[in-house]
């Protein structure tokens, strides 16, 4: 009888612990893609959102950054530097079937891909003006169109959800603003025409609003807009500076940088209404940037350079179980989650 109740006693222990273990495991499709140059150079790495099995995904000639998923998480593209020029290459999420896009002569730069994950938006110093356009590559075909035609730089392109739009910034006619650009027939929107000096910006889920840092209050803000340019309306409305936004996937909240309080820039959140403005970052968080919110939104990614180089951290949404996954010597930065299908 003793044997039996030890026995159970073992099993007992036996499944809360594997419980236990359970409910902190992080799945699989958990993943981080970033840029590390603890190789020598710079290369695009994978890993696990807990900060296990760091791989080299681009473990080829060239220095490379700006990684950017595709939409069902099963690829990556990036940008690799071989002298004398910039290219766009693609390989799969095991490090495997890399292929480069059509080779032109100048600097590619700005990864969006449609949300058919079919073409991939860039920007390219390669038309008659000598400055930078936003182009289309199509993965099936290796067809590049020209999308912008102006003389003024375009920058940044951003697909809406839908596919319809891209979002860029141009400093066509002088300020920099917020554009979006008809993907079918290249028409163009001022986007920001009430706003000024506009930078950064991220889509709503729905494709109907974007947020965007706008200087329009004579500081940094960050205001919400619908897509014909109405509506603005300033989310954050404080004298200090306040950047970077990032729209929650279930599209509740957003995430930004502010260096109100002490000076040091840290993550807060708020409401899309403007309420419960709230930072969720310690001092492990001063100077970061780079904050990308993971595919279910409990979670967010950032870099920092509080350990005296560029690491990237993971945070509950809450503020919670705040950890350094990268953990290097080396300076790891551009983090961007794995999208989940």
């Amino acid at each position: 009888m003793k044997t039996l109740r030890l026995i159970l006693g073992l099993i007992l222990i036996y499944l809360a612990l594997v419980g236990q273990v359970s409910s902190q495991e992080v799945s699989d499709d958990e993943e981080i893609a970033f840029v590390s140059d603890r190789d020598g150079n710079s290369e695009i790495y994978v890993v696990d959102a807990d900060g296990e099995n760091p791989r080299n995904l681009s473990n080829y000639e060239g220095t490379d950054n700006s990684p950017t998923w595709s939409p069902d998480g099963t690829r990556i593209a990036y940008m690799s530097f071989v002298y004398p020029s910039w290219e766009t290459l693609v390989v799969d999420a095991t490090g495997e079937n890399l292929r480069r896009l059509p080779i032109l002569p100048n600097a590619d730069r700005g990864l969006s891909w449609s949300p058919d994950g079919n073409m991939i938006a860039l920007v390219s110093l390669r038309d008659v003006y000598n400055n930078e356009e936003i182009y289309l590559v199509d993965l099936n075909s290796n067809e590049v169109r020209q999308l912008s035609n102006n003389p003024s730089d375009d920058r940044s392109p951003i697909w809406s959800p839908r596919g319809d739009w891209i979002a860029f910034y141009s400093e066509r006619p002088s300020a920099p603003e917020i554009f979006l650009i008809n993907v079918e027939n290249g028409s163009v929107r001022d986007l920001s025409s009430y706003l000024d000096d506009d930078r950064y910006f991220s889509w709503s889920p729905d494709g109907e609003q974007l947020a965007v840092e706008t200087r329009r209050d004579g500081n940094s803000e960050i205001y919400i807009v619908d897509v014909d340019g109405g509506n603005p309306f300033n989310l954050t409305n404080h004298p200090y500076k306040d950047t970077g936004p990032q729209w929650s996937p279930d599209g509740s909240r957003i995430a930004f940088l502010s260096n109100r309080g002490d000076g040091s820039f840290r993550i807060y959140i708020a409401n899309t209404d403007g309420s419960a403005v709230h930072s969720i970052s310690d001092q492990r968080a001063e100077g970061c940037c780079g904050v990308v919110w993971s595919p279910t939104g409990d979670r967010l990614a950032f870099t920092s350079p509080v350990d005296g180089n560029y690491e990237i951290f993971v945070v509950d949404a809450d503020g919670s179980n705040l950890h350094n996954i990268t953990n290097n010597p080396a300076d790891d930065l551009s983090p961007v989650w794995r999208p989940q299908p």
